[in-house]
């Protein structure tokens, strides 16, 4: 028995945050408008991401993975992107995160773009944040962040900053 042909609005291919969306709510059969609804977006955002426009804003990860049942982002390698993953999969904001985490905006972007690392006391507070809540669930991130990072064949190691 032959199965029945794709959609033509199937994504061919799944690069885009927007087609991993196209995808799963074709294979639901929920409006772009329900989808929305559900992920706390507008239509239009829907469609925008749907025809991979802009990416969806940091505050809808946390909705997106949701509906699509896992996190469709490839796993996060370096310390900056457990910190970026696991922000936006709460829903968190720079300024927020920072806060919580008792330093600078500008020091959180700072290790976000991995330009510098925490110092002892700020690692320590950076791997209980990410041992929140999501450390079982979808885009899980697991393990503590190491002082010193394994080397990944950089010609200079990576530059270093204590935070008073």
């Amino acid at each position: 028995m032959d199965s029945p042909p794709l959609n033509p609005a199937y994504p061919k291919s799944l690069i885009h945050s927007g087609d991993h969306i196209r995808k799963r709510r074709l294979n639901l059969r929920p409006t772009q408008k329900e989808v929305a609804d559900i992920i706390g977006a507008t239509k239009s955002s829907i469609w925008n991401w749907e025809g991979n426009e802009p990416s969806p804003f940091w505050h809808h990860w946390g909705a997106i993975v949701g509906f699509q049942g896992h996190d469709p982002l490839p796993p996060p390698q370096t310390m900056a992107e457990r910190l970026v993953r696991y922000r936006r999969l709460i829903g968190l904001s720079q300024k927020e995160t920072a806060r919580q985490l008792g330093i600078d905006q500008s020091t959180l972007a700072g290790w976000e773009r991995g330009e510098h690392r925490p110092n002892r006391k700020n690692l320590d507070r950076v791997n209980a944040f990410l041992d929140g809540d999501l450390s079982d669930g979808p885009g899980a991130i697991k393990g503590p962040i190491s002082e010193n990072p394994p080397d990944r064949g950089k010609s200079k190691p990576a530059r270093q900053r204590s935070i008073p």
